[in-house]
């Protein structure tokens, strides 16, 4: 793997401080914190009840209900992230195969 390069093309957000790359590039220049309570599942049992959270994302919007129901929450956040990606970096998703 010595001398591989990486070349970065294109960037994707869904943090808890912003859920696109705009949104997430303002928040670290206002040095936001998205560690809040947790409000996805009740956190009442654990030690903790706080975390760094993704809020305010509609995972309907990159999967149907029906899929949605079948993955894990990361895969639409995923999706998002790899999307914008995509268009950030000008690939049209159309050409790919």
């Amino acid at each position: 793997m010595k001398g591989r390069r990486v070349v970065i093309t294109g960037i994707g957000c869904v943090t808890p401080i912003g859920n696109t790359r705009e949104a997430f590039a303002k928040g670290l220049c206002q040095a936001a914190s998205g560690i809040a309570r947790i409000e996805l599942f009740d956190s009442s049992s654990l030690p903790v009840s706080i975390a760094g959270e993704v809020k305010g994302f509609d995972p309907s919007l990159e999967m149907a209900a029906k899929e949605l129901r079948h993955v894990a929450r990361v895969v639409p956040l995923s999706l998002k992230a790899a999307g914008e990606a995509l268009v950030d970096a000008g690939i049209d998703t159309a050409t790919l195969s």
